[in-house]
């Protein structure tokens, strides 16, 4: 295209120059023609000898001969000069149009780079015959520049979309194409099969990685630490998504004890359609928050959610060995579409628990203290707002709040025991969820800022996952 725009442009100046050279020409021409017209009038008004006579003839008719040389040079030079006046008027006409043309072409190039614009202002210059050859050359050109521009356009498109090998046989591309697809959905098989407890791990050497700063406030939580490792060996960290709270509690709840009472009864897959048959037909709202449930009844679902668990806890509670139950627990909590359902069935528990509670506060019965806390919240007044506002967002945009920690140890009858480490050196430090009832099994979580819960294990082995 570089090279069409400097042959466009060296043609152009070539016909403005031959468009100068003709104005001078017959700048030239007119200049002659008058000098002749003076030169025949001279000769028209001198007078002229007589032979043997040095007086000048009389004027005929006692006039002056002028006018009679005028009319003659009219007759001799009058279609001449318009002739040549008239060719400069066109020759000037001609150059103000070559000038336009040349600046209008130039303008258009600088505004388009395009190959079809290049060929086109190319064929407007190019007019004459002389230059068809030079026109076919560059159009020539330019379609091959276009021509290797998209060879090289589709040579990285196949790279990007493949990284195919235009020399290789067809086969043995596919081959790799196939090979590359099973790589890829192992991988992702692996990722999702990871188990969201990672292996038990030293609490102090744990600590060191990741408490390395000389702040006051690594200082305390490497103190509030080592406190925990008189009791606790090993941490488990557990994946830090929005269900952590729910995570933690539920894996220590089938790992550790040995009956869950809660999760055994009869009616357990039951609680929904209790709640709509108790005019609360409002939990068809019900948001789940990892999967989209479609069109599917939420009623319906969340009841399927809670007769899986049930199996899952009488399947865990039937095992003869504490191994053979650990090790099913670790295969659960690999599964995470197992796993989701497990929670939002422990959460329909807690909103079933929230309605009980508040039941019992209108009616003016012995409620314990969190109830009173959880339902004086702008946000949760009654147990709708509290589904809307705070159930609903649990495991996608925020976690469990410390009042909603006693409504999970309510729901499961677990006293949830939790090392904060951040209140080491308070009489917060070690906090139970809820503290008014000492015949419930406990399970310990640690956290550091009461929102990420990790699990403290007894003993210190690395499990096989």
């Amino acid at each position: 295209m570089g090279n069409a725009v400097c042959c466009g442009w060296t043609h152009c100046q070539s016909e403005v120059k031959s468009m100068a050279e003709s104005e001078q020409a017959l700048l030239h021409v007119t200049n002659t023609s008058s000098c002749t017209t003076n030169d025949v009038k001279e000769q028209s008004i001198s007078p002229q000898k007589s032979e043997g006579s040095e007086d000048p003839p009389e004027p005929r008719n006692g006039t002056d001969n002028t006018e009679d040389c005028k009319r003659d040079h009219e007759k001799k030079f009058g279609q001449t000069q318009v002739t040549i006046h008239g060719d400069e008027t066109r020759a000037k006409n001609l150059e103000s149009k070559q000038l336009t043309f040349a600046k209008e072409w130039m303008r258009n190039h600088q505004q388009s780079d395009h190959i079809s614009t290049s060929v086109k202002a190319t064929e407007q210059v190019f007019k004459e015959p002389e230059l068809l050859e030079t026109k076919d050359n560059l159009f020539k050109s330019d379609v091959s520049v276009a021509a290797d521009t998209n060879v090289h356009m589709v040579c990285n498109q196949e790279g990007n979309d493949g990284e195919e090998d235009l020399y290789r046989d067809e086969d043995e591309i596919e081959k790799d194409k196939s090979q590359r697809l099973l790589d890829e959905s192992q991988l992702a098989a692996v990722a999702s099969e990871r188990s969201t407890i990672e292996p038990s791990m030293a609490i102090l050497e744990y600590c060191t990685r990741e408490w390395k700063g000389n702040t006051a406030k690594a200082q305390l939580i490497r103190n509030a630490y080592a406190a925990v490792c008189e009791d606790f060996k090993s941490i488990r960290r557990v994946r830090g998504d929005n269900y952590c709270a729910l995570r933690a509690t539920l894996f220590q709840a089938l790992h550790s004890v040995e009956k869950l009472p809660c999760l055994q009864q009869d009616d357990l897959d039951q609680i929904p359609d209790k709640l709509i048959g108790e005019n609360h037909i409002w939990i068809k709202q019900w948001y789940f928050s990892v999967h989209d449930s479609g069109d599917e009844n939420p009623v319906k679902l969340l009841s399927g959610y809670l007769m899986a668990l049930k199996e899952k806890c009488n399947h865990l509670c039937e095992m003869d060995s504490w191994e053979e139950r650990k090790a099913a627990c670790e295969e659960l909590f690999q599964t995470n579409t197992e796993q989701y359902a497990m929670f939002e069935a422990v959460k329909i528990m807690m909103l079933a628990k929230a309605i009980e509670l508040d039941s019992n506060k209108v009616q003016e019965k012995d409620v314990p203290l969190f109830c009173w806390l959880m339902f004086a919240r702008d946000t949760s007044t009654n147990p709708y707002q509290f589904m809307k506002n705070h159930l609903n967002h649990v495991g996608n945009t925020c976690g469990l709040d410390q009042v909603e920690m006693f409504l999970l140890g309510y729901s499961l009858q677990v006293t949830i025991r939790v090392f904060r480490l951040y209140k080491f050196g308070t009489d917060e430090f070690i906090t139970y969820y809820p503290d008014d009832h000492d015949d419930w099994p406990m399970v310990t979580l640690i956290t550091e800022d009461d929102r990420h819960y990790n699990v403290p294990m007894k003993d210190y082995q690395v499990t096989i996952l």
